[in-house]
């Protein structure tokens, strides 16, 4: 079962320079300063250090606890409750939900593809701005192989997916400007892992659709 997504259309590092500065004197250079007025010195911290007490944003993501942390943790989330046929578990997760009782027949074909023996491994993602697009492999039991495209939006810190058709009354003008962004880099490697020609890409545009189809 296929669940359709429709296109929109129509996107630091820091690093800490240290330093000190001493004032040194000459052996025959006057006395040294009396104790009670210390050498000016001058500090900053280093990038080792803020690499230790200040881990990048990738790296605060992949330690998280949180499954909505990354577009790719969501995705794997997304599945998992998928397979567990936990219908209020990927509502929950959802940018814009479907209702109940759809959802529920969408998760019920998915989990019995999941014990036919369907399998399914990311294969590329990208994030714009608070947009995002997972590409992932489905492998079905009797060896074929379909790529789909999963696009996500960050609400509040954490990745929703976007299953169903999408109501652009939903999003902001810059949230329209991310997802054009990674749609349009999706369709051009949705093609390139299609194996689909540039002429053809030229006469037939490529769409992502989502189809939940399988679990790693």
């Amino acid at each position: 079962m296929r669940i359709a997504l429709s296109l929109v259309m129509l996107i630091a590092s820091a690093t800490a320079l240290a330093g000190c500065e001493r004032e040194s004197a000459s052996d025959s250079g006057p006395p040294p300063p009396p104790a009670t007025a210390p050498t000016t010195r001058k500090f900053s911290p280093t990038t080792a250090l803020l690499a230790v007490t200040q881990p990048t944003t990738q790296d605060a993501a992949t330690h998280s606890t949180d499954p909505l942390a990354t577009p790719d943790a969501t995705v794997t989330h997304m599945f998992e409750l998928m397979q567990k046929q936990d219908v209020t578990g990927v509502r929950a997760m959802m940018a814009d939900p479907l209702p109940a009782d759809k959802l529920r027949q969408e998760i019920s074909a998915v989990a019995e593809r999941l014990n036919s023996g369907a399998k399914w491994q990311i294969v590329e993602s990208r994030a714009e701005g608070v947009a995002a697009v997972v590409i992932f492999r489905t492998t079905f039991a009797d060896g074929k192989q379909e790529y789909t495209a999963l696009m996500l939006i960050n609400r509040y810190d954490r990745w929703k997916v976007m299953l169903g058709q999408l109501n652009l009354k939903r999003f902001t003008t810059s949230e329209k400007e991310d997802l054009n962004k990674v749609l349009a880099w999706a369709a051009d490697r949705m093609d390139q892992l299609r194996g689909v020609s540039t002429t053809t890409r030229a006469t037939t545009p490529a769409t992502p659709t989502t189809a939940a189809t399988g679990t790693q």
